[in-house]
């Protein structure tokens, strides 16, 4: 069973917290919509404005209709639950 999108959830997660322990910023602009370094990055710095622009999101609805196995689509809906959720904690989202 691969886990890609959980991998990439806590890859996220890991590279932020190493870049914020060194040097916090005040704004932060994320462009690649994985978005599960959002409450990483409030959690260090809460007073940093975070900025989304997500050109093609981590994960979409319509993959829920791809799944084949039971395991997969139990997959995909708790990594989308996950994803709304820490979508939460930007301050702006902007998307095309």
């Amino acid at each position: 069973v691969r886990l890609s999108l959980l991998s990439q959830a806590i890859g996220n997660m890991i590279s932020v917290f190493e870049a914020f322990s060194e040097y916090p910023p005040d704004v932060f602009i994320d462009t690649i919509g994985v978005g599960f370094a959002y409450p990483v990055v409030k959690i260090l710095c809460p007073s940093t404005k975070l900025i989304s622009y997500t050109h093609y999101p981590f994960i979409q609805s319509d993959m829920l209709a791809l799944a084949k196995t039971k395991f997969k689509k139990n997959y995909y809906s708790g990594m989308l639950f996950l994803y709304q959720i820490v979508g939460r904690f930007a301050d702006r989202i902007l998307a095309n």
